[in-house]
């Protein structure tokens, strides 16, 4: 038994080595794994790429042959902020002669109301091409070369995505600039931050697997054409609009301060365009009401603080409501102050019922309901509309009453003059209103 404990032990010694040997194998590659992705961000964030600009400095651009705009936030035909910014930052480019056409590329979803956008806007159908197999970034700027060669461009782009961008540019030779094109305060989720983290791994890879070409080329799919406009149910253009015969602005309390007309004469003004003075968000509606409120001279609470290095700072002070700008030297860029109360709609609503003292009613989103709030409510008023879980969807400020129905204007879904009875219950199961010129 002696000799037989012996071997056993060198047996167990043997292979604790061996063991050892395989799990430091095993933590070295799970190192290495660990560490590529890192590497790979680290390259696309910190290696030159292109050039990088911002739309607020348009001035100070060169001409170049086009603007290429990447597909985004598109759903069932309807065109949500970051596209429309994308947009919105091309035509800019196109209007002040620095390009002489636009590239909308994305995926079929995304090109067809993102090049219908473009024409409903005035660019003519001649300055636009459209490829609806540019499904990311590395093949959006790979297909516009096969497609056009030699091509100088602006690449509009969110800032978030810039560095990817600017980095598959110059990896592919392509005679590019990134243009940013935020306006606003975009809802970066965390899950957005990781997706981008893993984009830029796949961008690093993407040119040496694919050796600079696209996955689908030009000859098999080619650029798609352009389209004439057509309607689209998803979205409002301004001058499709005309004020409803029967829409009456009253001011029900006078001399409370607060000036119903001139808050109804700002929601309708800027309803579709954004205020310079003010910052815009992605999700705009309660910011958009706030400043309505200031047109109607609600006083602001609070004194703005602009900072030099952050471009947009907010303040959770409960007691404050207010907001600011200011064009910033460092950066050549407006910076924005505001308190939460002013853009955030829980702190909205506790700043004005808590601590103001309005009153807030909620009503049923049907016949009944639709038929109390109609008596009740006034032009100026808040309206609020509600989730089936009890969570606020969208706020609009009510810009009159009419015969059996009342209207409101609104912001991120831009409304005017849009009626409140019209609204479907399905989506938005119970109404609210929050009574400006009927304090406690």
């Amino acid at each position: 038994m002696a000799w037989y404990k012996k071997d056993m032990k060198k047996c167990m010694k043997k292979y604790r080595k061996k063991y050892r040997k395989v799990l430091l194998c095993m933590l070295l590659c799970l190192l290495f794994l660990s560490a590529v992705p890192v590497v790979c961000c680290g390259m696309v964030y910190l290696l030159p790429g292109t050039e990088t600009v911002y739309i607020d400095r348009i001035q100070a651009l060169a001409k170049k042959d086009a603007a290429v705009v990447p597909g985004t936030s598109v759903w069932n035909g309807s065109i949500a902020a970051k596209a429309i910014d994308r947009l919105e930052a091309a035509m800019k480019l196109y209007e002040a002669g620095l390009v002489q056409m636009i590239i909308v590329s994305g995926d079929e979803n995304e090109v067809a109301p993102m090049t219908q956008y473009l024409m409903k806007k005035g660019i003519p159908s001649e300055a636009l091409a459209s490829d609806a197999f540019g499904t990311d970034t590395y093949d959006t700027i790979v297909r516009v070369k096969e497609k056009f060669g030699e091509l100088s461009y602006y690449f509009c782009t969110q800032e978030l995505y810039s560095s990817r961008a600017g980095y598959l540019m110059e990896r592919l030779g392509a005679d590019g600039t990134v243009v940013c094109v935020d306006t606003m305060y975009y809802s970066n989720t965390g899950e957005q931050t990781v997706r981008e983290f893993f984009a830029a791994v796949k961008a690093v890879f993407e040119p040496v697997v694919l050796r600079g070409k696209s996955k689908t080329s030009i000859k098999e799919k080619e650029f798609t054409e352009v389209e004439e406009p057509v309607e689209n149910p998803h979205f409002v253009y301004e001058d499709e609009l005309e004020l409803p015969e029967d829409c009456r602005t009253v001011d029900i309390n006078p001399n409370d301060g607060y000036d119903v007309r001139k808050a109804v004469a700002y929601a309708r003004t800027y309803a579709f365009m954004h205020n310079p003075e003010y910052g815009q968000f992605e999700q705009n509606c309660t910011n958009f009401v706030s400043q309505c409120l200031v047109a109607g001279g609600i006083p602001m609470q609070g004194e703005p603080e602009i900072s030099e290095k952050k471009r947009w700072n907010i303040s959770g002070k409960e007691t404050e409501w207010y907001s600011g700008s200011e064009e910033c030297e460092g950066d050549g860029l407006t910076h924005y102050s505001m308190s939460r109360t002013f853009i955030q709609t829980d702190a909205f609503f506790r700043y004005f019922t808590e601590i103001l003292g309005y009153s807030l009613t909620l009503y049923p989103n049907d016949y009944s309901g639709n038929l109390k709030c109609y008596e009740e409510m006034a032009a100026g008023d808040v309206l609020v509309l509600y989730n089936e879980d009890g969570t606020v969807a969208h706020l609009g400020l009510v810009s009159g009453i009419g015969d059996l129905n009342a209207y409101y204007c609104g912001n991120t879904a831009k409304r005017r003059d849009f009626s409140v009875f019209n609204i479907s219950s399905k989506t938005y199961s119970t109404i609210g209103i929050l009574h400006m010129s009927e304090k406690k």
